[in-house]
């Protein structure tokens, strides 16, 4: 049986993109399976780029969640065959991609830049435990949005920023890249 994990984040629009010049990254997709509620079941396949130009997968998983609950979510996740996860995110017809860095400061970001139909879109969540309620947003954070279900992975694949009327998404300061 699988145990559960609750998992604790915050999350932010990330205003200065140049933080990821020179910082390895790998590619996720992602299928929603089912999503309803703050409920969402999908699948994932991640990869690496090799030198040659191929991408080399190195995870595939099935991941249950629950609804956030402030800064937390009830997570359960296994592994599966990559051509079977494949199969759920070809079938799914709710798909994000989007190229995964992790960002070392005073802590390890996990920074997803989007791409597709959320292509723009950069968010930055850490995950952690207590440190996370006195956590002050990084100078390179546009906005927060933990709260925000409308930046929820499974929110993005069936309603990407490209049909948005409103552009609050974009940052708008000096850093701005558009």
């Amino acid at each position: 049986m699988l145990s559960p994990r609750w998992e604790r984040e915050r999350r932010f629009i990330v205003a200065e993109r140049s933080i990821l010049r020179g910082v390895s990254w790998h590619l996720i997709e992602q299928g929603y399976v089912w999503a309803k509620d703050g409920y969402a079941i999908r699948a994932r396949v991640q990869s690496i780029p090799e030198r040659s130009g191929e991408m080399s997968v190195y995870a595939a998983t099935i991941t249950a969640k629950g609804p956030r609950i402030g800064d937390a979510r009830e997570e359960y996740e296994m592994d599966v065959d990559a051509d079977f996860a494949r199969e759920l995110i070809r079938r799914s017809g709710a798909v994000i991609r989007k190229r995964r860095y992790q960002y070392v400061s005073d802590f390890t970001w996990d920074i997803d830049e989007f791409l597709d139909d959320n292509e723009g879109l950069v968010i930055a969540e850490l995950e952690g435990g207590v440190e996370l309620e006195t956590l002050k947003p990084p100078a390179w954070a546009f906005k927060e949005i933990t709260s925000d279900t409308r930046y929820n992975n499974e929110a993005l694949a069936r309603t990407p920023v490209k049909t948005w009327a409103s552009s609050d998404w974009k940052p708008e300061s000096p850093w701005d890249w558009d």
